[in-house]
C-alpha cells in the first residue's frame, strides 16, 4: 500500500496518483496486504501474520 503525503489517503501498490486527493505519490509503498485474507502486514515481513501465506513485493 502507499499512504499519500498529502491527505494520508492509502492507496494500492501501482497508483502514481492518490483516489482521494488526486496528488502525484512518491512511489514508497507503506505495506504488505495478504492476497489470502487481506491483512496488512508490515514492508519487509516475509508471511502472513493471521493466515501464514508467504508474501512478496511483485505481486
Amino acid at each position: 500500500m502507499k499512504k499519500c503525503p498529502y491527505c494520508n489517503t492509502l492507496n494500492p501498490d501501482d497508483a502514481e496518483v492518490c483516489e482521494n486527493c488526486g496528488k502525484p505519490l512518491k512511489g514508497q509503498m507503506l505495506a504488505l496486504v495478504c492476497p489470502n485474507c487481506g491483512k496488512v502486514n508490515a514492508l519487509g515481513s516475509r508471511e502472513c501474520s493471521i493466515c501464514h501465506m508467504k508474501l512478496s513485493i511483485i505481486s
